[in-house]
């Protein structure tokens, strides 16, 4: 099976991002797969926070 071809959904939900971005990073750093961000109902501030990761993970 041809695993850079799996994406997953992580869906950020109010006060979970500084707690779930940990996870995402040991994925990026560990895996072939894809990831799709998807920010459900976040503040302003935790939107920032991942773009913030997103950028320094690119």
């Amino acid at each position: 099976m041809d695993t850079t071809k799996l994406q997953f959904n992580i869906v950020f939900t109010p006060d979970t991002a500084k707690y779930l971005s940990p996870f995402v990073t040991t994925f990026l750093n560990w895996t072939d797969w894809r990831f799709r961000m998807i920010v459900n109902g976040c503040p302003e501030e935790e939107r920032q926070l991942l773009r913030d990761f997103c950028a320094g993970n690119e």
